[in-house]
């Protein structure tokens, strides 16, 4: 797969599957009887399946969608979850120098980056351009990742692995007797093996979906590496950083990553080389 390949199942470890958001998720859950992590997964892919109907841009009734079509001025409240993801993709946008831009796509057409704000008071999305194009594709998987670990903790569940499309991974506890749960990033020689407990990992390139990711600062598709991964407590987090990863060059990485020391990278240049730098702890 190359883009986050996880050790096959050992024993006591249930697995799960669902599709939504167009790819598909996997529960794996450790040292639960088989019925009860069977209930608890089910209730995860629900949850999954509300995001999809709140934050998908091919849905003509999502919010996102909505948002996009709002003339310069208008206003629109939208659901708690909403609010929240958005108000993480602002905060990312300024953390990455404008790196990570949920409305990168507007820059397709040779338009100017959209402008939008929330109003916390009155937890509304304000557009203050018109043809606000979000996409929320770069960090809504992570975000459910996120809210599904804390669905993971009201049954009590401990031990998990929660997985989108590969591309993004958050880990509980490993399985008992485990280090961690091991992850692998890349294919062949030049891969590297993760230990992930407790954290995320965002993936990005061009590997599995073509040159989908766009430069806020040109509107064309990201070139500088071949795959970025990033590593974070946050699936969201990651998920953000590793399309950052993609407009950055290395030294803006190492800094990044030098500033926030909770915060591991890894990239694939266009030689097929990989680099790590921040904290991640990985098997060479």
């Amino acid at each position: 797969m190359g883009e986050g390949d996880v050790d096959g199942l050992g024993e006591g470890i249930h697995a799960f599957n669902h599709h939504a958001m167009s790819t598909w998720w996997q529960v794996r859950i450790s040292g639960e009887e088989e019925v009860y992590a069977s209930q608890a997964a089910q209730e995860a892919f629900a949850l999954v399946d509300r995001m999809e109907s709140l934050m998908s841009r091919f849905r003509a009734g999502s919010e996102i969608s909505i948002l996009s079509s709002l003339p310069a001025g208008g206003r629109y409240l939208v659901s708690a979850p909403v609010f929240e993801c958005l108000s993480m993709a602002a905060r990312y946008q300024i953390f990455s120098g404008g790196a990570f831009d949920v409305c990168a796509a507007t820059r397709q057409n040779g338009s100017s980056l959209s402008r939008w704000h929330l109003d916390s008071r009155t937890r509304e999305f304000v557009a203050d351009s018109g043809g606000c194009r979000v996409d929320l594709g770069a960090i809504a998987k992570g975000y459910t990742l996120d809210q599904i670990s804390v669905e993971m903790e009201e049954w009590g569940i401990e031990s998990f692995l929660l997985m989108s499309s590969g591309s993004s991974i958050l880990a509980g506890d490993p399985p008992s007797g485990d280090q961690a749960w091991r992850v692998r990033l890349g294919d062949g020689e030049q891969g590297l093996e993760i230990l992930l407990s407790h954290g995320g990992i965002g993936t990005s390139g061009s590997a599995m979906r073509g040159d989908h990711i766009i430069n806020p600062a040109t509107g064309i598709s990201s070139n500088r590496h071949q795959r970025s991964w990033a590593i974070s407590d946050s699936a969201a987090e990651a998920d953000a950083l590793s399309t950052a990863w993609m407009n950055m060059n290395w030294d803006q990485i190492q800094n990044f990553c030098y500033n926030y020391p909770s915060v591991g990278a890894v990239i694939m240049d266009d030689a097929g080389e990989m680099r790590s730098t921040g904290k991640l702890t990985a098997i060479f």
